[in-house]
């Protein structure tokens, strides 16, 4: 495999797994300079995540001639695994040191997620929890313990009037 090949990593800028592969990816440029190394903000792009079988992000995938021969999809990254990875792929060694830099820490991938409002997730909590009410407002549990609750107050009403 020669310079035909190139190793592409789809991401989301807001994701925190996507931000601890960064680091690791960009070495890659530097430790394989025969390879293209493209990044890929896959955020609504369900037709490219959907061709390409994307269940996970981030993803790296391996092109050989424009046809994917390879996925990693790693919870653990590290520029070890990667480089083990493409030398058994490829054959290809790694040129000069696989350790990371302070420049691997600054791009072109972002090592820190972006900050993103989940109006989502928010959704789905509100959701959740107003299911969860409503279920709990129908239960013996709940009409026990208001009906409890209705005694004591009855009855404190009634030693107080006696009180007075």
């Amino acid at each position: 495999m020669g310079a035909d090949c190139a190793l592409v990593i789809f991401y989301y800028k807001w994701c925190p797994f996507s931000a601890k592969f960064a680091k690791h990816f960009n070495a890659l440029a530097r430790v394989y300079p025969q390879f293209h190394v493209l990044a890929i903000d896959a955020y609504g792009m369900n037709s490219v995540n959907m061709r390409y079988g994307l269940v996970g992000i981030p993803s790296v995938l391996f092109f050989h001639n424009g046809k994917v021969v390879g996925k990693v999809n790693d919870s653990e990254p590290t520029i070890d695994g990667f480089v083990s990875y493409i030398t058994q792929m490829t054959g290809v060694s790694p040129v000069g040191s696989t350790n990371l830099t302070d420049s691997d820490l600054l791009g072109p991938l972002s090592s820190t997620p972006e900050p993103k409002f989940d109006y989502l997730l928010l959704f789905s909590w509100v959701f959740a929890l107003v299911c969860f009410f409503y279920l709990f407002a129908k239960s013996n549990v709940f009409k026990t313990t208001i009906e409890t609750v209705r005694n004591n107050w009855r009855e404190a009403e009634a030693q107080h009037e006696h009180n007075d």
